[in-house]
């Protein structure tokens, strides 16, 4: 299937005013700006067809000229085609500037001639250009000057004039020299250029009026040489071909059925893949025959490496310690049998959808079928009545026939000029992470500290931190204007690669380099608020002691430690096992502890206090004690009651030592209030009976309760536990009476 490709021709003045260095040397600009046109053809892999044509040359070469005579001192240097890798080395070292002037007129009409021939021979013709390069510095011809204009829009020809400074009061915006004429006001005054050119000749002058009257009439535009290469800088974006990702229809119950069409509206855009080539054919006579091909062989994992034929490999899934073997067909029967469908489960608040569980690297939009008045009149209706309620709709989504099903929501969006339903992938449960992060019930924040970082973020507020050229104040870093500075790097070294080979790769490009850092402007106007939250919030090193584990602290035992080898070192007290770390070769394979886990909660709890890191017993405890709210909360019956009640008496243990009790204190009295008149209540009459209860005064000197009243914090409310206990226990009795029934 044929691929619809613009065809473009570059049009290049070369005539002696083009090289004169009184006049800026536009020829170098020119030679700039034709070079990023070639170089990001070529890295989007596009299929456009560009010629080059060059005008002020000492011979003459083209087919106008050999069949009617006339068009002198005009070459066809390239003739239309895909751009490739002797293009661009045509366009890097093979410009020569010319002596002769030459007429831009005749040229365009070349240029025409050119599109012409080519677009004759094209299966699907996508847009026309023309780009001509000059200074109009040369004399030239008004002859038949309506013609060739008529010619140009019944040609249906997008001209666009790089250099001269056109004044029409007219100014550009930031688009690309490809965008199309709407998108853009037109013309430009180019104020740079103006600057460092000399005063316009008479002859500048004459060209450029003549100019401006061929851009009125063919409703072309103009930009100066500046504006152009502002243009080209950046890697515009590879033209993406709008691809159905659904068709069928929105079924809302067995009777209501919409038409639709789905299609991408935001994706993940990743560099493109490097290929794989041969570095010895690259170094050899013919290094055009660089690709490879892989070949995958499979062995056996035995002294001779055995080889296993492809046809005798299977599948293995891991199931516990062994490996399941599973063949093609059992795989192809373990797929889900889903027919292709988008059908609607029922409607929520906007507001109930959180954003943490928008799922997927894109955003698929949903309309309705082109051409189907009744899908369009139903479609529109369904989006206004989902954004006038705030509402959207839970779907399931299956792409095609035996397609994994997806959660998904509906979400209105109206705008200008069109409408149309989102869809976001949504999470299953076994998508979604549950993780335990501390709380910040407990910090305490000065109504200072609370308003000066409320200034911090309103001085950062992106909104209206950008002024564009007319001084009116926009919203910055809108995500349509932002390159992605991977991509970015990777075409500036890959063009540079390709024009320098063997040399060193360039630094990055400050304009690169700016989209990675913060605006200076919004880091200015915040550097205020800044400093004032370092005040507010100093930030203090805490010293770690550097924990030193020789051989001897890793086997010593207990023993060994009480004997004493020398006399005139003070005795050492035995390490027992509260003390030490349990280094053991069960631990040593167990591999390095980071958190407390719920299958060995007391082993990982002293792992991390053995580290002896200033801060691990804080950080430490908190973990142990989320735990055993776990344990006890998760626990079937009171399965793990017995794990949770050794972490309880651990952390009672390790608070005495580290003198901490009203840390282990705290944690009591707010179990107790959580588990009194619950249906965990059992466990509390767990710790009761194992004597657990807060730390006094006699055994820790930090703590401030007296014995008196950790003996009455034990035993209040004991009635009211039993009556829970009763109940849980009655519960219990029914859940086996049930399961014996089934």
């Amino acid at each position: 299937m044929a691929r619809v490709k613009d065809f473009i021709v570059l049009c290049l003045d070369v005539s002696p005013s083009m090289h004169d260095p009184d006049n800026g040397m536009p020829l170098k600009t020119s030679i700039k700006i034709i070079n990023q046109i070639i170089q990001q053809k070529m890295f989007t892999e596009s299929r456009d067809e560009i010629a080059l044509i060059l005008f002020g040359t000492s011979g003459t070469e083209n087919s106008l000229a050999e069949s009617e005579g006339g068009y002198e001192n005009i070459t066809v240097a390239r003739p239309m085609g895909v751009c490739d890798l002797d293009f661009l080395h045509f366009i890097h070292n093979s410009i020569q500037p010319g002596d002769t002037p030459a007429d831009f007129v005749d040229a365009l009409v070349v240029s025409m001639d050119l599109i012409n021939h080519a677009v004759s021979e094209a299966a699907k013709v996508g847009e026309k250009r023309i780009y001509l390069f000059t200074d109009a510095g040369s004399d030239f011809s008004e002859d038949q000057l309506d013609e060739i204009c008529g010619g140009v829009k019944s040609m249906d020809i997008h001209l666009t004039i790089v250099g001269p400074t056109l004044d029409d009061g007219s100014s550009m915006d930031t688009g690309s020299l490809d965008s199309p004429p709407d998108d853009r006001p037109g013309p430009s005054r180019g104020s740079d250029d103006v600057r460092r050119r000399k005063k316009r000749t008479k002859q500048q002058m004459r060209s450029e009026e003549l100019m401006t009257k061929i851009i009125a009439i063919v409703e072309g535009d103009s930009f100066s040489f500046s504006e152009a290469l502002k243009l080209v800088s950046f890697l515009h974006q590879k033209e993406k071909k709008q691809t159905t990702r659904f068709s069928g229809c929105l079924e809302m119950g067995t009777t209501m059925k919409i038409g639709c069409k789905m299609f991408t509206k935001v994706t993940t855009e990743r560099p493109q893949t490097w290929k794989k080539l041969s570095a010895i054919s690259q170094a050899s006579r013919n290094p055009d025959r660089m690709s490879v091909t892989m070949v995958r062989s499979y062995h056996q994992q035995d002294e001779d490496e055995t080889e296993v034929e492809s046809d005798n490999v299977t599948k293995g899934y891991r199931y516990g310690k062994s490996l399941i073997p599973i063949s093609s067909a059992d795989e192809e029967a373990m797929k889900l049998q889903a027919e292709k469908c988008l059908s609607v489960l029922g409607f929520t608040k906007m507001d109930k959808i959180k954003h943490h569980h928008y799922l997927g690297n894109s955003i698929l939009v949903v309309v309705a079928t082109p051409g189907d008045q009744c899908a369009e009149e139903a479609m529109s209706s369904l989006i206004r009545a989902l954004h006038e309620t705030e509402m959207v709709a839970i779907v399931r989504y299956v792409w095609r026939k035996n397609g994994n099903p997806k959660l998904a929501l509906l979400s209105p969006c109206i705008k200008k000029d069109y409408e149309c339903l989102q869809l976001t992938v949504l999470p299953y449960m076994e998508d979604i992470r549950h993780f335990m992060f501390s709380s910040l019930d407990k910090v305490d924040l000065s109504q200072d500290q609370q308003d000066t970082v409320d200034n911090l973020i309103t001085s950062m507020d992106l909104m209206e931190a950008y002024e564009d050229e007319d001084g009116n104040r926009q919203e910055a870093l809108k995500p349509k204007m932002l390159f992605n500075p991977l991509i970015l790097r990777t075409f500036q070294c890959i063009q540079h690669r390709a024009l320098n080979p063997g040399t060193v790769l360039p630094k990055l490009d400050p304009l690169i380099d700016k989209y990675l850092r913060p605006d200076e402007a919004i880091v200015a106007k915040c550097s205020d608020e800044i400093q004032r939250v370092k005040d507010l919030f100093p930030l203090v090193k805490v010293e770690q002691k550097k924990a030193k584990t020789t051989a001897a602290d890793v086997w010593q035992t207990g023993t060994d430690a009480e004997l004493d080898l020398d006399a005139d070192r003070p005795a050492k007290r035995a390490r027992t096992d509260e003390d030490a770390t349990d280094f053991t070769m069960a631990s040593l394979s167990k591999g390095t502890v980071t958190e407390v886990g719920t299958v060995d909660p007391v082993g990982d709890y002293r792992t991390l206090l053995g580290s002896k890191v200033a801060d691990n017993y804080e950080e430490a405890s908190k973990q142990l004690q989320a735990i055993v709210t776990k344990l006890v909360k998760e626990s079937f019956g009171d399965t793990y009651y017995a794990k949770a009640l050794d972490c309880v008496e651990v952390l009672r243990e390790e608070a005495i030592k580290h003198e901490e009790a009203d840390m282990f204190n705290e944690f009591l009295r707010q179990m107790k209030e959580d588990l009194i008149g619950t249906r965990y209540s059992a466990f509390w009459d767990k710790v009761v009976q194992d004597n657990i209860s807060l730390i006094t005064m006699t055994e820790c000197g930090d703590s401030k309760v007296t014995e008196e009243e950790s003996k009455l914090f034990a035993e209040s409310q004991a009635p009211a536990t039993s009556i829970v206990e009763d109940k849980v226990e009655d519960e219990v009795d029914d859940a086996d009476d049930l399961l014996a029934m089934m």
